[in-house]
């Protein structure tokens, strides 16, 4: 029987990261999910999920955000965006920066 455990301090996340980062390696796509180190990355990663949600929520991007993201992503400058989409660069610039809402 395997008994549940919670995350209830920050050096234990830290620690379970850890354990993560050590059982990612051994992993292969031929891995039996039955295999010891498989069920512990199983339980490890559900526990730290459960802490996450509860401690390290991440909000929804900005229009902004997701702009500069898709830019880096492409490789493509804010001056490349607006030659492609007749708007300004300054506007460009209002929009990643959120000082103007789309």
């Amino acid at each position: 029987m395997i008994a549940y455990i919670e995350i209830t301090k920050d050096h234990q996340y830290e620690f379970a990261l850890n354990r993560i980062e050590e059982l990612l390696p051994l992993m292969t796509d031929e891995t039996p999910s039955d295999d010891k180190n498989a069920v512990e990355l199983t339980l490890v990663s559900d526990v730290v999920e459960a802490y996450e949600k509860d401690y390290y929520l991440i909000s929804k991007p900005t229009i902004g955000q997701l702009i500069g993201f898709y830019l880096e992503k492409l490789g493509m400058s804010k001056k490349e965006l607006t030659m492609s989409i007749g708007v300004s660069q300054s506007r460009v610039s209002d929009y990643i920066s959120g000082t103007h809402k789309i």
